[in-house]
């Protein structure tokens, strides 16, 4: 499935129009705009992002690091 290509939140526009992105590179792309979107602010689909900025600033410590990785799993 294919895919429109960002980089830093643009549309990649090539020689041909817009570039598309595919397989592992699409995977990847998805991925990172998935963690770095909160949870819940697409209001179309409110089940995307993540709750991984609610960490950012807080103490490392067991319970932190396994709330990360559970947040990590569920994305």
């Amino acid at each position: 499935m294919k895919q429109l290509a960002l980089v830093d939140g643009d549309l990649v526009v090539g020689p041909t129009g817009h570039q598309m992105t595919t397989g592992s590179d699409r995977i990847r792309q998805d991925l990172q705009l998935a963690l770095s979107e909160p949870y819940g602010d697409d209001r179309f689909h409110r089940s995307w992002g993540s709750t991984l900025h609610r960490y950012i600033g807080q103490l490392v410590s067991p319970e932190t690091q396994l709330m990360v990785e559970v947040e990590l799993n569920r994305v």
